[in-house]
This record gives structure tokens, sequence and C-alpha cells, in this order.
């Protein structure tokens, strides 16, 4: 989910000079992090409740392929003011077309279209990458990050009530995913096809075991 000038404000409050957007090092990790735990002390934006670790963090980086899974800043005067990144949605190799993606932006620089450039970079270096979908979730309410998803091109496809428990608040979570695939055409059945797949096949077993 995730998701934060989107967690810090809106792209429109103020325009600055566009910063700087470059892959990750091992370098930028501190600064990656203490940008997080900002949230995870402050907000709902994450539901993580104690701040990340660095060796944690050093974990998160090692689990992003960068091939497949880049992970982005945003700098403006060598100074990083936000991340992006695209992880595996799910584990299992059949989820291996959708990307979950991730926006968080340092607090003093939101609102100043740091968000907004990192999602256009994240999705070019995404293109041609084998992928289908790109999903994000956004604990509500955040209509700061809502605004930027759509901005993005995200579009709202499911609304969980009370799926998650922080600051003694049971939250909601809205989840976006691209309209527009990030390549062609993919072969298989959506979600919402295989449940309905589900639901005849259970019908004609019925309709069999009754004859």
């Amino acid at each position: 989910m995730r998701n934060a000038d989107a967690h810090g404000g809106s792209d429109d409050e103020r325009v600055v000079k566009s910063p700087t957007i470059r892959t990750v090092t091992p370098d930028d990790l501190e600064a990656v992090n203490d940008i997080y735990n900002h949230y995870v002390r402050t907000s709902h934006a994450t539901f993580d409740l104690e701040p990340l670790t660095a060796e944690r963090r050093r974990v998160w980086l090692d689990e992003h392929d960068p091939h497949r899974h880049p992970i982005l800043v945003a700098a403006r005067d060598e100074r990083i003011v936000g991340y992006a990144s695209a992880g595996r949605f799910r584990a299992r190799p059949g989820y291996d077309t959708t990307v979950e993606t991730s926006v968080y932006v340092d607090e003093a620089a939101s609102g100043t279209g740091v968000g907004t450039s990192l999602y256009a970079a994240l999705f070019d270096a995404l293109a041609g990458r084998g992928l289908h979908r790109a999903v994000a979730g956004i604990a509500l309410p955040n209509d700061a990050s809502i605004a930027l998803h759509l901005r993005a091109g995200f579009r709202q496809v499911a609304h969980f009530t009370e799926q998650g428990w922080k600051f003694r608040t049971l939250l909601g979570r809205r989840v976006v995913r691209t309209l527009a695939h990030l390549t062609g055409p993919i072969r298989g059945i959506s979600l919402v096809n295989l449940q309905l797949l589900r639901h005849t096949k259970r019908r004609r077993s019925a309709c069999e075991h009754s004859r």
C-alpha cells in the first residue's frame, strides 16, 4: 500500500524543480528508512507498527530483483526526498505478471510533485518486463494518495473494511490497479472470470449428481 505523497500531501499544492530520479543504491538505505519510519510512527499509511531496522531494510533491498522489481529514489540537491518500489504481489509464481507498488515521500517534500515524478519513472522502468498489472493498496482515509494514484492511471477495484488495526483504530483499505496493461494482453482469466468459472463448475457438478 503504502504510498505517501500520498501520505504527506497533494502534488498540486506547490511545485518546485523536478527531482532527479535514479535507481536506489545501498548508500541510500538510511535515508529511505528514515522516510518510511516517519510514517510507521505517525500514520496509518503503513500497517507496520514498529520502525524497521537497518538490517531489515537491507533484506528488503535484497528481496527486490532490480531487473523485475525496481526501486527508485528521488533526490534534490543530493538529498533523498522519496522513493518508489515495485515488488511481488503474491509469492506464488502464477502472480508473477502482477506487481504491487509503493511510494513514500519525505514529509518536508510532500506536495511538490515528488510522488508523481516517482510513479512516472517507475512505470517507465516497468515497461517491457513482461508484466501485466500494477496494484496498490491505500489505507483510508487518504485523499491525497487516492488523487496521486488516479493521476498515475490507477482505478479502484476493491474496498476492504476494517482490514487492519493501528493506533487503536480499525482501518479500511482501498485497492487500486492500473487500467492500462504494462504489456500486451496475456493468456489467462481474470479473478472475476475465475470466480464465475468455479461457480459454473459447482452448478454443473450439482446438476450431474442430481440426475
